[in-house]
């Protein structure tokens, strides 16, 4: 009985790893896509800073309250919690920020989905001084 146990397990083992996901690195984010859907481009300060001087938006994905307490110089709040309801141009160009970056990548994704063409993520605040 201790053998056929020993038996399955290896089984069920050996078949676990034949259905790994296999993922791409982007940067801060996972990216499980494969290139055939749109993924954000991380962004550094430097390169964020031009973007911007080129007239892109640049969105604090970070609650009022946060917001309030600091933000970039020029930028717009729109807590992530409410991203769907984020109405610009699609064509123009939005780097997002956010504390961490957590919230930055996910609203990135979000405005992809709905159809925002150029969507940077220069994820938590401190990489603008980068």
């Amino acid at each position: 009985m201790k053998y056929i146990i020993i038996l399955l397990l290896v089984i069920n083992l050996s078949a676990c790893g034949a259905r790994e996901t296999k993922s791409i690195k982007v940067d801060r984010t996972l990216c499980f896509c494969e290139k055939t859907c749109a993924c954000p481009e991380a962004v550094d300060g430097k390169k964020a800073k031009e973007l911007v001087n080129d007239g892109a938006i640049l969105l604090d994905v970070r609650t009022k309250e946060e917001f309030r307490a600091f933000h970039i110089e020029g930028a717009v709040n729109h807590p992530v919690e409410m991203i769907e309801s984020f109405k610009q141009d699609k064509t123009k160009a939005i780097v997002i920020y956010c504390r961490s970056g957590r919230r930055s990548a996910i609203a990135a994704k979000e405005l992809l989905k709905m159809g925002y063409e150029k969507v940077y993520d220069l994820g938590a605040y401190t990489n603008w001084e980068e």
